[in-house]
């Protein structure tokens, strides 16, 4: 990598930085007000959301979390009824982990009140600046999507 490739590299890194700091901290208020779900649970959350079912130590392996904390998060969600427990059929010492209906409904409203928040916020620019941000957002997460594909594939 050349000067030039690092320093954009690194500015990079800092305005994603940036922005996961501002998000971050809009979304801590909101799960607040919204949910009595802590940060980690609404992660495996969206984490199951995402892969349809995951064992235990593949949700700890994804999110860095450590086995006791996933299974105290994993009994937590069982008792409301938000996940359920699959038994691995060939090794019944494996269990994998489902999101329920009724869990597949909260995440869905929960993602339902986070957006209507941050869109009013999105809202209040004028609509130039509602444009350049679509086209930059999509742009990001197309960029993002292609790097967590690379580096998964690097593993």
């Amino acid at each position: 990598m050349n000067k030039i490739d690092y320093q954009q590299s690194k500015s990079s890194t800092d305005n994603m930085f940036s922005i996961y700091t501002m998000l971050g901290n809009h979304w801590k208020q909101t799960i607040r007000k919204k949910t009595n779900l802590t940060p980690s649970i609404l992660l495996l959350l969206f984490s199951l959301e995402r892969h349809d079912i995951l064992s235990m130590s593949e949700i700890g392996a994804r999110l860095g979390m450590s086995k006791p904390n996933v299974t105290a998060y994993v009994n937590s969600l069982f008792a409301d009824d938000m996940v359920e427990r699959l038994p691995e059929e060939k090794d019944r010492r494996i269990i994998y982990i489902r999101l329920t209906k009724k869990g597949k409904n909260c995440l869905e409203n929960f993602k339902t009140d986070i957006s209507e928040d941050l869109r009013q916020r999105i809202d209040l620019l004028p609509s130039n600046k509602i444009s350049v941000l679509q086209t930059a957002s999509t742009q990001v997460q197309e960029i993002l999507t292609e790097i967590m594909t690379k580096y998964i594939q690097k593993k």
